[in-house]
């Protein structure tokens, strides 16, 4: 016979693909997964998925990039801050500040943020003027910085224009009147926001106040108990309104002194206050 033998499992390596040179490879597998009836797949792939598991773990991931990862957490802030109604420029400066360790130069936020010194100037203009900045004028450079009570400041700010827009829409209100539809809705939105700024700022608004010394006067007028729905009919309110004059007194007892606002199930009436007569002046008043 002429010409190289061809074992078979050479044939068998040119068949799955591998090269001449791999039978070792082939021999082996078919030595450690041979059996008397044949070639056991389903016993090769367990074994295999075996070794898997017991391989060692794998190596730790690399560290993350912390400069990337700032720059992603800048950007996603000052999105934030533009959704929240601050021009881009403002936006940028305020967060590039809020991230400073001790606060920044013009000239510095200018070369961070890639940007004109112009534009720097009128942001912090801006920022300035909602009090959400601080400047630190001791060094040769005035520097820029975000206090500590930033968010409360710029809370208490936004706190105070919706007690400007409360009272407008109630003084709108009372213009067109509760039964047109412009009356109705200036209502409800003064609603909205005397709840809203009695929670942000714990104390009612100047119109709620006068809704509250309303429903004394009509209760003092009357003598005796009135439910809050017939107090909002009498006055020609809605019953929210009522309500809301209603939960002030009750919870701002320093408003209605001397005078106490209570209520006994829907029952509203008004009675003195006791810290302000003893008890001696009191048993002398009923006799």
């Amino acid at each position: 016979m002429t010409g190289s033998a061809v074992t078979p499992w050479m044939s068998d390596s040119r068949r799955i693909g591998t090269s001449p040179g791999s039978t070792s490879t082939v021999s082996r597998e078919v030595a450690r997964n041979g059996h008397a009836t044949g070639y056991r797949a389903d016993h090769a792939t367990a074994a295999t998925q075996c070794r898997a598991r017991r391989c060692p773990h794998p190596p730790p991931a690399p560290e993350p990039d912390m400069g990337a990862a700032v720059r992603e957490f800048t950007d996603r802030f000052t999105r934030l801050t533009e959704d929240i109604g601050l021009p881009r420029a403002a936006s940028r400066v305020l967060v590039a500040l809020f991230v400073s360790d001790n606060g920044l130069t013009a000239a510095e936020l200018t070369g961070l943020l890639r940007t004109s010194p112009a534009s720097v100037s009128k942001a912090m203009s801006y920022l300035e003027s909602m009090d959400l900045v601080d400047r630190d004028r001791s060094g040769r450079r005035e520097r820029y910085a975000v206090g500590a009570d930033m968010w409360t400041r710029a809370w208490s700010a936004s706190a105070r224009t919706d007690v400007a827009w409360a009272e407008a829409d109630h003084q709108g209100a009372r213009l067109f009147g509760l039964d047109t539809p412009a009356g109705a809705r200036l209502d409800d939105l003064a609603r909205i926001l005397d709840r809203l700024t009695r929670g942000m700022i714990g104390k009612p608004t100047g119109m709620v106040r006068g809704d509250t010394r309303t429903v004394l006067a009509a209760l003092l007028h009357v003598g005796s108990g009135l439910s809050a729905g017939k107090l909002a009919e009498a006055l020609g309110w809605p019953g929210s309104r009522v309500r809301a004059a209603i939960d002030v007194a009750i919870d701002n007892p320093g408003l209605t002194d001397p005078l106490v606002l209570e209520q006994d199930g829907d029952t509203c009436t008004v009675t003195a206050h006791t810290a302000r007569l003893t008890q001696a002046q009191r048993d002398a008043l009923r006799g």
